[in-house]
């Protein structure tokens, strides 16, 4: 498990339930005393670079940079902890969540 213990200098965004958003480098979504959550694939070099949040889940978009063509969306549930691709099949369960954070805009992007 990596750790961005050391790193909260803070430039930290709290997301609440003991989650926080790192925007220095490496941006990265947090938990508890530095356990990195997101981004899950370190080898590529990816970053956090949008998190949209609300008081139950968290949504976090990863890439290998600000303007690459190509990114991965997960779904951090802050109750439980889990984790999922937001994909085809995921996308009509989490809909109706999605709009309620646009909606609301509580977001956090460099």
């Amino acid at each position: 498990m990596f750790s961005c213990i050391g790193i909260r200098i803070g430039t930290e965004i709290d997301l609440g339930n003991g989650y926080y958003y790192v925007q220095d480098s490496p941006q990265c979504i947090c938990h508890g005393d530095g356990d990195i959550i997101l981004p899950q694939n370190w080898e590529n070099d990816d970053i956090v670079v949008r998190v949209q949040y609300n008081d139950s889940i968290i949504i976090g978009t990863c890439s290998s940079g600000y303007y690459a063509t190509d990114s991965t969306i997960y779904v951090i549930n802050k109750n439980t902890g889990s984790i999922s691709i937001l994909d085809e099949p995921n996308l009509i369960h989490y809909s109706g969540r999605y709009e309620d954070i646009k909606n609301h805009r509580r977001y956090a992007r460099k």
